[in-house]
């Protein structure tokens, strides 16, 4: 009678938790679609706004680097990023410069929605996602700006242009750094995820989860 009992309320507690699971995906899915859907109408403001706030950012970097953000004419990229020295002017008078196209989509437009549709279909109370969404875009923002930050100072600091020099430590942390946040297709999936559990979950939601699982398990 007690087994009986023990695995009917282990079977109807995995029940639950697939209905959770699977109502969470669908709403994360049913979210991130809606939030995606106006980029072709959207992408053009978005870009403009992106392109201002990097140049306000980084326009200038140190004594010596600037970065002119541009409209880019490649069908994939949104914008092309020109790096000037100031003290490196040709025979000609113009100032060489090193282009690397970016596109703001894929950067910062899709890691923004990823981390919202999550916080969204979380189920908590909604003034919990409210303040979590919230915090959520605030880091994920200062992530994007990071990226960025990471992009140029690579570019600057590698051939053509070796604007400064770094000794082999800080060289080598920053092209793992760069591999790490730009190159790597897997991390820019795990930052939305890191971000969306440290504002969307507090520890004594931790202490429920572990608490029923002991409980189904006794």
């Amino acid at each position: 009678m007690g087994n009986s009992t023990s695995n009917t309320g282990k079977t109807y507690s995995k029940l639950t938790i697939a209905k959770q699971v699977i109502r969470f995906v669908c709403l994360f899915a049913l979210v991130y679609a809606l939030l995606m859907s106006p980029w072709p109408g959207l992408g053009a403001a978005y870009t403009k706004l992106y392109r201002k706030g990097a140049a306000l950012l980084f326009g200038s970097f140190g004594s010596r680097g600037v970065v002119l953000f541009r409209p880019s004419g490649n069908s994939v990229y949104e914008i092309d990023m020109y790096f000037l020295d100031r003290q490196r002017v040709a025979a000609d008078g113009k100032v060489n410069s090193v282009l690397v196209h970016h596109t703001c989509r894929y950067a910062a437009y899709m890691h923004i929605v990823s981390t919202a549709a999550l916080i969204l279909a979380t189920p908590v109370p909604f003034r919990r996602r409210a303040k979590a969404l919230f915090g959520g875009l605030i880091l994920m923002h200062c992530f994007i700006v990071l990226k960025l930050m990471v992009l140029i100072s690579y570019t600057f600091n590698n051939k053509p242009l070796s604007l400064f020099a770094l000794n082999p430590f800080f060289e080598r942390l920053l092209f793992v750094t760069h591999q790490l946040i730009i190159d790597s297709v897997s991390f820019n999936f795990i930052a939305p995820v890191f971000i969306w559990i440290l504002v969307s979950f507090r520890r004594q939601d931790w202490a429920a989860l572990v608490s029923g699982q002991q409980q189904t398990q006794q």
